[in-house]
């Protein structure tokens, strides 16, 4: 497995982002927070057809969109304001002076622009001087943060109060409006991820001074947008500037020389089907953005299955962990370092990362087998990350092993962010949000084919996460920490497992000449299974149903794969009903976070992965 944080040298790029100095933050006397609301709304209201080029420049928008309020704060308060954090949607700032005026005005901006939009920008603040607030702030932080948050999340439920017009309808995106947006997108898609034009140190995104009022609240175009009153463009400044070079924020897959000579048969092909349809000026081309469709057909070739895979990851708990920090340094360590993971070390995991897959070659007249590497840059479609958040599509072998190098890399980060901040150490306690001294990841993977409507596949996606933050329970109370994939809940040790079994089986039926109803047969017997562990864990194990299951299983197409499915496939199967059965006997047996995971379903979650890996 590839240990990327050790060879990224993520530990020792940690370390320099945990260099902070609180005290920059002690003369001043209010503490504003912005939240923008709606944010997936917006980024996922897309049509299908070419969303690989909208769909990053919509999540660009929302950074946007920070930084153009963060830009009227700056002007109205003038230097007065510092900006604590900025990142996924939400920022916080302090203030010397009362912002009350400045945040009435830019409520008014908002309110005269948002009233048509799927998002909205939650404007709050507190006086620090107020006597329910500890004076010495620095050190005992947790109280203001725990009540600017829980108002700002009250007062979503109060935006638009007494606007009629919050509640027109806005243009459809099939549109004649919209249609010209969504044109403008991808054209602003393409300029934003142009490597000669955003990796330069210098360059970043600019906002423009105030122009005259327009009634839309952006309007899009090739090198600029045009936010509320703003024109925000990406150039260079000495002053207001975002360093794009190793951010993902504006990283996408493009045609370059490498990927479009390995898949030139591909692409010839997919060009003719597109030219007898009238699709000449959408032909691919270097420099362009890799739609999903040919991810999926990328996918194919390696393995022959042509669909996508979307990751959908939350950090468990992350508000209960910002309340457990006291200190205001300890606060800033840890977001700055969740901001970091997210943008930085993730930026670093795409552009280095590969994944290995198989490629069939004849030799002495024999079908053999070549593990070849790929490239995440290639493969992998970020399209948001940041805050608690992230969002990741791709061809689905690559997503799925991209899913389990960046949970190992995130389980690596904790470590080392609990061995460097004291307070991680001695806080996370059950008490406070089952942490149990770790910081952990839930997660889900979802299987679509390479046209699927993204609207529909970011809802199946949330309500699989939703399913993986719910599963495991202790006395009632969801731990999360786990992973849904193919309709089945795993924790992230059954992950791997599930993983390496998968590659087995692949080895099994590419290798060893297995047959691939082998995979079929594992498939099938999930259901029978399923009731035999309902039985075991009502404490009623039925052994001659065991035992069928077993001889069910022996049927292989040859004798000497036998030892291998006996060791991989069938004790375990055999050792999960025992546990089920054994556990149910015990009446004080409660789930255990510490104990090692066993899971069943590792089996039926690898046979499945590994038939997608074979049908080539």
């Amino acid at each position: 497995m590839a240990d990327y944080f050790t060879t990224l040298k993520g530990g020792e790029q940690l370390q320099e982002r945990l260099n902070v100095d609180a005290t920059q933050y002690a003369d001043f006397k209010y503490f504003i927070k912005g939240d923008i609301s709606g944010i997936q709304e917006f980024i996922f209201n897309v049509q299908s057809e070419g969303a690989a080029k909208t769909l990053k420049a919509r999540s660009f928008f929302i950074q946007i969109l920070s930084r153009v309020c963060i830009k009227y704060f700056k002007e109205k308060l003038k230097d007065n304001c510092k900006v604590f954090y900025d990142g996924g949607g939400t920022f916080y700032l302090f203030s010397k002076i009362d912002p009350k005026d400045a945040i009435d005005d830019i409520r008014k901006i908002i309110d005269d622009y948002c009233g048509k939009e799927e998002f909205y920008v939650i404007l709050n603040y507190l006086n620090l001087q107020d006597p329910k607030f500890p004076s010495n702030y620095i050190d005992d932080f947790s109280k203001i943060w725990t009540h600017i948050n829980h108002e700002s999340n009250e007062a979503k439920l109060t935006k638009f109060a007494g606007e009629l017009k919050a509640f027109a309808p806005y243009p459809s995106i099939f549109s004649k409006e919209n249609y010209d947006k969504l044109r403008n997108w991808k054209e602003f898609a393409t300029y934003i991820v142009d490597r000669k034009g955003t990796d330069e140190p210098n360059r970043g995104i600019l906002v423009g001074e105030n122009k005259p009022k327009k009634e839309k609240i952006f309007e899009v175009k090739k090198e600029n947008i045009q936010v509320f009153d703003r024109t925000v463009r990406i150039g260079d400044t000495e002053e207001v500037r975002d360093k794009f070079s190793g951010s993902i924020i504006n990283k996408l897959p493009v045609w370059h020389d490498d990927v479009y000579q390995k898949y030139y048969h591909l692409i010839l092909e997919e060009n003719k089907l597109r030219a007898k349809k009238g699709d000449e000026n959408d032909k691919i081309r270097l420099g362009q953005i890799i739609d999903f469709h040919m991810m999926g057909l990328m996918a194919k070739q390696r393995t022959g299955t042509d669909k996508l895979a979307v990751l959908k990851l939350d950090i468990d708990n992350l508000g209960a962990l910002f309340r457990g920090l006291n200190g205001l340094a300890e606060l800033e360590k840890t977001s700055k370092a969740m901001e970091w993971f997210f943008d930085k070390f993730l930026c670093q995991l795409w552009q280095n990362g590969t994944f290995k897959y198989q490629e069939p070659y004849e030799a002495q007249g024999e079908t053999r087998y070549k593990l070849l590497p790929e490239s995440y840059r290639d493969n992998v479609y970020v399209v948001f990350a940041g805050g608690d958040d992230c969002f990741v599509v791709g061809a689905w072998d690559a997503i799925f092993e991209f899913a389990k190098d960046l949970h190992q890399a995130f389980d690596d980060f904790q470590a080392a962010l609990t061995d460097s901040v004291a307070a991680l150490k001695t806080n996370l306690t059950p008490e406070q949000g089952h942490f149990y001294e770790k910081i952990t990841l839930s997660a889900s993977l979802t299987v679509v084919g390479s046209k699927f409507p993204v609207v529909r596949f970011t809802g199946m996606a949330e309500e699989a996460l939703e399913a993986a933050k719910t599963h495991f329970k202790i006395d009632g109370k969801p731990i999360k920490n786990a992973i849904s994939v193919f309709g089945h809940v795993l924790r992230w040790e059954d992950f791997y497992k599930a993983y390496d079994n998968a590659k087995s089986l692949r080895d099994l039926v590419t290798e060893r000449g297995e047959s691939r109803a082998l995979l079929e047969r594992l498939q099938q017997s999930t259901t029978t299974y399923a009731r035999l562990f309902d039985h075991a864990g009502e404490g009623n194990l039925r052994a001659p149903q065991v035992a069928r299951l077993y001889y069910y299983l022996r049927n292989v197409k040859k004798r000497e794969n036998l030892h291998l499915i006996e060791s991989q496939i069938i004790k375990p199967y055999s050792l999960g009903l025992l546990r089920a059965y054994q556990e149910t006997q015990n009446p004080n047996y409660k789930f255990d976070i510490n104990k090692p995971a066993q899971s069943w379903l590792t089996i039926p979650v690898a046979a499945r992965w590994a038939e997608l890996l074979t049908r080539k």
